[in-house]
C-alpha cells in the first residue's frame, strides 16, 4: 500500500490547477516518482545527457504508461481492504455494548488509549484540541461533546490516510498519467525536470 499512500500525499499537497504548466508538472512528477527514482543528478549536464542517451527514458515511458498503473491498482485494492477493516474497528470501538440506540457511546478506557495510539498520538494539534484529547483519554472521561469531537478527529485522520474514495482517486491518477502517452511527452517531461533542478526548485 506504500505507493498508494505516497501518491495520495503528493497529489493532495499539490495545486491541481497547475498541472497544465510544464514546471509545476515536472515538480509534481519528481515528487511522485521519488519513491522509485532519484533524478537529482539532472542538475549536472553530463549526467542528464548520459541518462537521455541510455535506455532509461524508454523504461520510464513503460513505467508511466503500464507498470505504474498496475502497481497503483494493486495498492488501491489493498488500501480499500485496509480502510474497510479500520472503519469497522473504529465503529466497533464507538459501539455501546449495552444500548445500540446510543448514538454517541464513549469507548471504554482501553479502547480510547488504542485509538489515541493509532490515530492521534503522533500528530501535532493546536492547544485547544490537544487539551480535549488529554481529557478524552482520562480513565473517568464522561464528556459526550468531547467524545463526539474525538470521533470526528479520528475519522478525519482516516480520510487523510485513504481519501474519501480510494477507487475514485486511483481512476483520477490513472487518467492523469495518460498525459504521458508517447515518447515526445515523456522526453518533454524529462527536460522540464532538468530545468527544475537547474532552477533549484527541489
Amino acid at each position: 500500500m506504500e505507493i498508494f499512500t505516497h501518491v495520495q500525499k503528493v497529489y493532495t499537497e499539490t495545486d491541481n490547477n497547475t498541472y497544465n504548466l510544464d514546471i509545476p508538472l515536472a515538480i509534481f512528477m519528481i515528487k511522485l516518482l521519488s519513491i522509485k527514482v532519484d533524478f537529482s543528478n539532472f542538475k549536472y549536464e553530463n549526467k542528464f545527457k548520459e541518462y537521455m542517451e541510455s535506455d532509461k527514458p524508454l523504461k520510464l515511458r513503460y513505467y508511466l504508461q503500464i507498470k505504474f498503473k498496475e502497481e497503483l491498482t494493486e495498492a488501491t485494492e489493498i488500501a480499500k481492504q485496509e480502510m474497510d477493516k479500520e472503519t469497522k474497528y473504529i465503529k466497533d470501538c464507538f459501539r455501546s455494548p449495552r444500548d445500540r440506540r446510543d448514538r454517541n457511546p464513549i469507548p471504554v478506557y482501553e479502547k480510547r488509549i488504542e485509538l489515541y495510539d493509532k490515530y492521534l498520538k503522533d500528530i501535532t494539534f493546536d492547544e485547544d484540541i490537544q487539551n480535549k484529547i488529554s481529557e478524552w483519554i482520562k480513565p473517568d472521561m464522561v464528556n459526550g461533546s468531547i467524545n463526539y469531537g474525538m470521533r470526528g478527529l479520528i475519522n478525519m485522520e482516516m480520510i487523510k490516510k485513504y481519501g474519501r474514495d480510494p477507487e475514485n482517486f486511483k481512476n483520477i491518477i490513472i487518467a492523469f498519467m495518460n498525459k504521458f502517452s508517447n515518447k515526445e511527452s515523456v522526453e518533454n517531461l524529462l527536460y522540464s525536470m532538468r530545468d527544475v533542478y537547474i532552477l533549484g526548485l527541489v
